[in-house]
């Protein structure tokens, strides 16, 4: 069994999430949050490192030489590949970057299939607002976070949903694609970056002729991709997309900065959002990680205030608008639940001032226990 082979091994028989691998030290998971040094593998040197990575490779050229070779290409250009891969009947996501003469490998395992968008621990207003943002013909929906925040597993949520309740042909670009959808009621065609497109921009000129209904980006990193995104919504297809951003707010900023013509994007953006949602991961008293979000559904007083520059005023009405909430006001559920601690609660608030932290008397919270059983099936 190669050194890969028993890392991969050790990460499936413990149920970790991700491995860390690098020089100078032994290789670690993260277990329920936490990182956890594999001390039965001795400590990788240099030499270790590249051996991995060249498994890798090996194992991204059996299924393309020109997968493999954009990788590489990245990691010497770039100083940093992403990749997906199956082994040991597990997929896994992955990102290799070049550390002290050697390589910084970190992958995580995720599941092949989607998972159902009901498991992921959203509670009603939220499950219901993002199913009014799934149902629309046309129109743009963001998901944002930080890295490992969940933005993936809850896209592909979503796309599975429309898969399972309409006749569509959706195309996703991705990089690197990791849930595998497969038909139900609707068509769909997976793209991976290196493999099947070089540039999503471009990718995103294609798709166009390609007689899509629903597109999914898996991340719009410049004005060009967000234009053409935009596009796309106006003119009759559902988009789906990432940032790496924090907040509602926040996230509209960023896609009116990336502009040149802010007040145009301004119209188009009022035009065609459908909703925002952010996440963050933390770790529950119970031990396992579960999700906080804010999300907004857009309707005409969130788009008037996109147009005319008074966005900022969405973090004042957003707990009124139907089937969106704020960081705080989800917080403040999850506290009352009994499923985030008030320090991990504060920490997480983008507005600890305003963070009212109130347990629920037994009376008033009569479902709290099923939903502790049942609400969170999928542990990210």
């Amino acid at each position: 069994m190669s050194l890969l082979e028993k890392i991969i091994a050790y990460q499936i028989k413990n149920e970790a999430s991700d491995t860390h691998i690098s020089s100078g030290d032994h290789p670690c998971v993260r277990i329920k949050g936490e990182i956890v040094r594999i001390v039965d593998i001795p400590q990788l040197s240099m030499e270790d490192t590249h051996k991995i990575y060249e498994a890798i490779i090996d194992i991204l050229s059996q299924r393309s030489k020109n997968l493999a070779e954009y990788n590489k290409g990245e990691l010497d250009t770039k100083g940093h590949t992403g990749f997906s891969f199956t082994m040991q009947n597990k997929r896994f996501r992955g990102n290799i970057s070049k550390h002290n003469g050697g390589y910084y490998i970190v992958f995580r395992s995720i599941e092949s299939e989607p998972i159902d968008l009901s498991v992921l621990g959203f509670d009603e207003r939220a499950y219901n607002g993002l199913h009014r943002c799934l149902n629309k013909d046309a129109g743009i929906f963001i998901v944002t976070g930080a890295t490992g925040s969940g933005k993936t597993t809850t896209l592909a949520a979503m796309i599975k949903e429309v898969n399972k309740r309409h006749s569509k042909n959706i195309i996703t670009l991705e990089d690197p694609i990791e849930y595998e959808h497969k038909p139900i009621k609707s068509h769909v065609v997976q793209k991976e970056k290196g493999h099947d497109f070089y540039e999503f921009d471009e990718a995103l000129r294609s798709i166009l002729r390609e007689d899509p209904d629903i597109v999914l980006v898996g991340e719009i990193r410049d004005r060009v991709t967000l234009e053409l995104a935009l596009e796309l919504a106006e003119t009759g297809h559902l988009v789906f997309g990432t940032l790496h951003t924090q907040s509602v707010v926040n996230t509209i900023g960023r896609m009116i900065s990336m502009s040149n013509e802010k007040t145009l994007t301004r119209d188009k953006l009022a035009n065609a959002l459908i909703g925002i949602i952010t996440q963050k991961l933390f770790k529950s008293p119970d031990g396992q990680r579960r999700i906080a979000w804010e999300l907004l559904v857009s309707e005409n007083g969130v788009a008037n205030m996109i147009r005319e520059g008074k966005e900022h005023q969405i973090n004042g009405i957003i707990d009124t608008v139907e089937h969106s909430n704020s960081f705080n006001k989800c917080l403040e559920r999850l506290y009352k639940k009994g499923l985030i601690s008030e320090e991990k609660a504060k920490s997480l608030s983008l507005d600890e001032e305003h963070l009212h932290l109130k347990r629920g008397a037994e009376d008033e919270d009569r479902n709290v226990q099923k939903e502790k059983s049942d609400g969170n099936k999928f542990t990210f």
